[in-house]
């Protein structure tokens, strides 16, 4: 087994931990070439992960935005995650530090499930496509400033129209992501769907709207200069008249996990409770 490190760069400490813990392990690993000025231990294995196509895991180590951001360039041959949390909520990630001895015993034991997961492609008007694990944002270029769209499925029927402060087209991850504090639902991740939401829509039924994965969405800006946020990150500035495509990505992101308990995870990490990683037997 070759696994792969890359994380945040600030938690540099932690991947000190975790190659001390590989190394006794006798496991096989290279470490992100970003990270080649501020580990200092001797000769360390650094590569360009991301063009390597002989990686069987992905350890991730941070928080769910150093995921998002990760996720948009895999090594080749797309191997699972595995994300060590030392961030906040951590919806994306699977177990903390101290739990990673035991979580690499349960990989080598093959005691863990892959849990896949959709992403979404974005085609902006300049032709370029991006794509977001969880979700991405329409909104004002002015802060404060309401603006109006239109959404459209592939058969051509409006779905929205209106004003509003913002529109957010989710994943299945999403859901729990931004779209949740905008007060959408939560989704099953065995319901691979797309879900679009308003924020503070200026439409009296305006309500959230779940659509299967395999959806071609179109929306049409009605208003001048807005921006698109994909992920946390902008991707680009929209003006009137642009009409952006979103659809299911051909590739999916594939997460190691320990337990399948989804609404037991979002009930303790969203009220900040202990992890679900259970002790080997």
């Amino acid at each position: 087994m070759k696994v792969g490190i890359t994380g945040n760069l600030k938690v540099y400490q932690i991947i000190e931990s975790l190659i001390r813990i590989l190394d006794e392990m006798s496991i096989e690993y290279v470490i992100d070439s970003d990270f080649k000025y501020f580990l200092k231990r001797g000769v360390l294995p650094f590569e360009n992960l991301f063009k390597m196509n002989d990686i069987d895991i992905l350890l991730i180590v941070g928080g769910d935005g150093t995921v998002l951001r990760k996720v948009k360039k895999m090594p080749k041959k797309n191997p699972p995650i595995l994300g060590i949390n030392t961030g906040t909520v951590g919806f994306l990630l699977e177990i903390k530090p101290e739990q990673i001895r035991d979580a690499l015993t349960r990989i080598i034991k093959k005691k863990y499930y892959i849990d896949e997961r959709s992403k979404l492609s974005v085609r902006l008007p300049s032709r370029k496509n991006f794509e977001v694990l969880n979700e991405f944002l329409i909104t004002s270029y002015r802060i404060g400033k309401a603006i109006r769209l239109s959404v459209n499925d592939q058969d051509g029927q409006e779905i929205f129209r209106g004003r509003v402060d913002g529109l957010i087209v989710s994943s299945t991850t999403g859901s729990t992501g931004h779209a949740l504090s905008a007060g959408g639902p939560i989704i099953d991740p065995k319901l691979d769907v797309i879900l679009i939401l308003t924020i503070a829509s200026m439409t009296l039924f305006s309500r959230p709207i779940i659509l299967p994965i395999n959806s071609i969405i179109s929306i049409k800006i009605l208003s001048p200069k807005c921006v698109i946020i994909g992920d946390g990150w902008l991707m680009d500035i929209l003006n009137k008249g642009d009409i952006i495509k979103v659809f299911r990505s051909p590739t999916k992101v594939k997460f190691i996990r320990f337990s399948k308990n989804f609404y037991e995870k979002i009930i303790r990490r969203s009220g900040g409770g202990n992890y679900i990683l259970q002790e080997i037997g």
